[in-house]
C-alpha cells in the first residue's frame, strides 16, 4: 500500500471516529439536555432559515431532523470514500457500507434508550435516508467525472 492510500485512510478513519462521537455523544444526553442544545444551534440558524424558507417554516422539530439528516450524510461519504480508498468502486462494497450506515442508525437510536430518551423508527429512516442521499451523489459525482475524463482522451 502507498503512503498517499494509507494517509487516506488515516485521515478518513480519523474523521469517522470524530463523527460517530459527534452522533452518538449526542445520543447520550438526556431528553432536556440535548432539547438545550439544539435549541442553542437552532436559535444560531432561524435568522437564516426564516430568511430562506420564510418565517416559521424551519421549525425546531423540523431542524432537529435535518440535523438527523445531516449528520449521516456526512458519515455517508465518510464510510464510502474510506470504502472507495480500501476496495475500489465495487457493488458490493457500496451494499456492504449502506449496511454499515443503518447498523450506526439502529445503535445511535438504541443509545437512546440508555439515556432514558424514546428511540423512534423514523429517526432511524431519516438517517439511512441521509446516508443513502450521500452516497447516490458520491457515485454520481465519480460517474460524471470518468465521463469527462474519457471524453478528453478521446480529443
Amino acid at each position: 500500500m502507498d503512503k498517499v492510500k494509507k494517509i487516506k485512510i488515516i485521515i478518513l478513519s480519523v474523521l469517522i471516529a470524530l463523527t460517530l462521537a459527534f452522533i452518538w455523544g449526542n445520543s447520550c444526553l438526556s431528553t432536556s439536555a440535548s432539547s438545550s442544545e439544539s435549541k442553542e444551534v437552532y436559535g444560531a440558524f432561524n435568522s437564516i432559515l426564516d430568511f430562506l424558507f420564510g418565517q416559521g417554516v424551519i421549525t425546531h422539530s423540523i431542524f432537529r431532523k435535518l440535523m438527523h439528516f445531516g449528520e449521516f450524510f456526512l458519515l455517508g461519504l465518510e464510510i464510502n470514500l474510506l470504502f472507495i480508498t480500501l476496495f475500489g468502486i465495487k457493488v458490493e462494497k457500496i451494499l456492504h457500507a449502506c449496511s454499515l450506515g443503518l447498523l450506526i442508525a439502529v445503535i445511535d437510536e438504541s443509545i437512546q434508550i440508555l439515556s432514558n430518551r424514546g428511540p423512534a423508527v423514523i429517526d432511524v429512516l431519516i438517517d439511512l435516508a441521509g446516508y443513502i442521499v450521500a452516497t447516490l451523489i458520491l457515485f454520481i459525482v465519480i460517474a460524471v467525472v470518468k465521463i469527462i475524463k474519457n471524453r478528453k482522451q478521446k480529443v
